[in-house]
């Protein structure tokens, strides 16, 4: 029998930062789900000044708590203030089963991603024929 993950087929499309909302999506990968992780260009993960760091050096690409809790992950960073990081994030909603996210919700209204437009996208794609 093959060893196939219970949420293989799961798509999260992943807005978490800090360490609790990463570590819970960190789990999802880890029972197979696919999840993309959305970074600002912006403002980096708090966690990313968390060591302990690789060969003891500080940086924001040297925190193995960073990477701890986001490994399995795929991860992508767009600049949500501009046009087209929000049209990205757009199909990317229309392509995730879930939307996680840990924002306040001025900062997902700034963005175009409050829960009704969410629906609005998530319905879009389902109605869409597949190609």
């Amino acid at each position: 029998m093959a060893n196939h993950l219970p949420l293989a087929d799961v798509k999260i499309l992943d807005f978490m930062w800090a360490m609790a909302g990463p570590a819970a999506t960190r789990m999802l990968a880890d029972y197979g789900a696919t999840v993309v992780r959305v970074e600002s260009t912006r403002r980096f993960d708090a966690t990313r000044t968390v060591g302990p760091f690789q060969s003891g050096q500080p940086g924001p690409e040297s925190s193995g708590l960073f990477f701890n809790m986001n490994t399995g992950k795929h991860m992508i960073t767009l600049d949500l203030a501009k046009e087209e990081g929000r049209a990205v994030i757009l199909d990317l909603v229309r392509w995730a089963d879930v939307v996680t996210e840990a924002f306040s919700p001025k900062a997902m209204r700034a963005w175009g991603l409050v829960p009704c437009a969410v629906i609005t996208q998530r319905v879009a794609a389902a109605a869409a024929p597949r190609i």
